[in-house]
């Protein structure tokens, strides 16, 4: 055994060691996947989907589903974590992705693997390249040439579909791309290798009150993101709809899970942990979020939020938080003023801001995280100085009561247009625009002091934005990016500058192939309803 795959296994143990479940695998079946997160370990099993389904494939009595991890520390890592096999020996690679920015890793992965990047050249004998997840169901078209088949949607309610189509497969003994073909039919299925079909209908799980599609994780673990702490999903979808989130956008309708029912699965599921992070697009408007902290704390668990908003934050909710163990809470006003936000349609008063932040203030919350946006569309000189003296008051608010150990980080990053939103016109900001103004912004919280400040690096948020709304020729320039192992190819390239511009009404989308409930017309009329409210555009200082 090499020293490489020796690293591996002792990786694999270690990992394995640090896990709690009750799901059964499988030694053997007539259907092998290797589910495949593009990203560590740590990230993945964070990851509520892709821990959904790794599940849903292991409870059908004849799949048996691995996982493997990219990770760039080791040498090795296209090997399952589970029996260390080579993942080149399972019958199908499903890749889970959520984040634009893992489109490299998978890459790498599948050039580690020994297999051809591009569908078209693998061979007939090579495992089924499938990927599904959110980053991929907005736009696939700039990893479309190196997929088999993509899902596009939820995959709930097609998970049947698909695996009844793979054993049919493998017990018929037919070309991969027949059954490429074959499912490339169904909603929610897409591949660019299939020509004949125009149109592809999203997948959506419905209504489902009863919560046969709530997500849960099966796996707890010390070595993920978020330590020993059991992931339930409380709702999804978001009324709201902000202009710049795709989320409030593409999960309808949306969906709350009964409070007796969440509290069943917990019951049920729970793997021997205190802890339990509630999940949801708009946790913090599902209708008994109070009473429903309020039981897991009676129970005596820990609590963990994936967000929260202005408008919930109360002292009734604070106590609860308080009890549960919460120490750190995140909001997002977004924009610095009250005009911007209404122009995103997050219109949230200053008044409603400070006074959440009061409450807060009076809690046993150690930690306050804000997030900005920066480059807003109609944005000014007048917005970037008012998202300033908001963190200045609420600084001093924050701080007022003289409790020890409080920290307050202000997160500051680009606003990346989405798909299916109706921003997904926009051009991104100018990088010249995007650097300056967060130097300024820099400069000004320093004055303030006792100010935290995060972002990304704008070269990164550049290449998010053309992964994002890129077409087809995308593929080509992130795959000399991969194979050169030099991401300023695509960064540097025409592609992917074409890719970030602004977009006129008639002009065509890379996704308007893919049905979603929201329409483009619709969307359209959000977009321009936006602009009416100002004829504010962005300004350099």
């Amino acid at each position: 055994m090499s020293t490489r795959v020796r690293t591996f296994y002792q990786y694999a143990n270690r990992l394995l060691a640090g896990e709690r479940s009750r799901l059964t695998i499988k030694k053997e079946a007539p259907l092998r996947i290797a589910l495949v997160y593009p990203n560590s370990y740590e990230v993945g099993m964070a990851n509520l989907g892709f821990q959904s389904v790794y599940r849903l494939f292991n409870e059908h009595p004849l799949v048996m589903c691995e996982r493997a991890f990219y990770d760039p520390s080791l040498e090795e890592t296209v090997r399952s974590i589970e029996s260390g096999q080579l993942v080149t020996q399972f019958d199908v690679i499903a890749f889970s992705v959520s984040f634009e920015m893992d489109f490299f890793n998978m890459l790498k992965f599948l050039q580690q693997a020994g297999l051809s990047l591009r569908a078209a050249d693998r061979h007939v004998r090579d495992p089924l390249v499938i990927a599904g997840g959110v980053a991929t169901f907005i736009n696939p078209l700039p990893i479309a040439p190196f997929i088999d088949l993509f899902f596009l949607g939820e995959i709930e309610s097609q998970m049947h579909t698909l695996i009844d189509g793979l054993l049919s497969w493998k017990s018929a003994a037919i070309d991969k791309n027949e059954v490429v073909a074959s499912l490339s039919k169904a909603p929610g299925f897409y591949s660019s290798l299939v020509k004949d079909r125009d149109r592809v209908v999203i997948a959506h799980a419905g209504k489902q009150d009863n919560g046969e599609v709530l997500q849960y994780s099966p796996i707890v673990t010390s070595y993920s993101h978020f330590k020993d702490t059991f992931l339930i999903e409380v709702g999804r979808g978001c009324y709201r709809r902000c202009r710049f989130c795709a989320a409030s956008h593409i999960y309808q309708p949306v969906r709350f899970f009964p409070l007796e029912v969440i509290l069943s699965t917990i019951d049920k599921h729970i793997q021997g942990t205190r802890k339990i992070g509630l999940v949801g697009a708009a946790l913090c408007d599902y209708p008994e979020i109070v009473q429903l902290g309020r039981d897991l704390v009676t129970g005596g668990y820990e609590l963990g939020l994936s967000s929260y908003r202005f408008e919930t934050i109360s002292e009734s909710f604070l106590d609860v938080l308080n009890t549960g163990g919460v120490k750190t809470i995140t909001l997002a006003p977004e924009a610095g003023s009250f005009e911007l936000r209404k122009r995103i349609n997050k219109p949230i008063p200053d008044e409603l801001i400070y006074d959440s932040i009061e409450l807060i203030a009076k809690s046993n919350i150690k930690n306050l995280k804000l997030y900005y946006l920066v480059g807003l569309p109609g944005e000014t000189a007048a917005d970037i100085d008012a998202m300033i003296n908001a963190v200045r008051k609420i600084k001093s608010i924050f701080y007022s009561g003289n409790k020890p150990g409080r920290e307050l980080t202000i997160s500051t990053n680009a606003f990346i247009p989405k798909p299916f939103t109706p921003f997904q016109w926009c051009g991104l900001a100018d990088e010249a625009y995007l650097k300056e103004n967060r130097r300024y912004i820099e400069r000004q919280l320093k004055s303030i002091g006792m100010i935290r400040m995060t972002q990304r690096s704008v070269k990164s948020e550049v290449l998010q934005a053309m992964l994002s709304l890129g077409n087809h020729t995308i593929a080509d320039v992130l795959e000399t990016s991969v194979l050169t192992n030099d991401l300023n190819y695509l960064y540097d390239s025409n592609e992917g500058r074409s890719a970030i511009h602004q977009k006129a009404e008639d002009e065509s989308l890379s996704w308007d192939f893919i049905d979603y409930p929201v329409g483009k017309k619709q969307l359209w009329k959000q977009y321009t309803a936006s602009f009416s409210q100002s004829k504010k555009s962005r300004a350099p200082r």
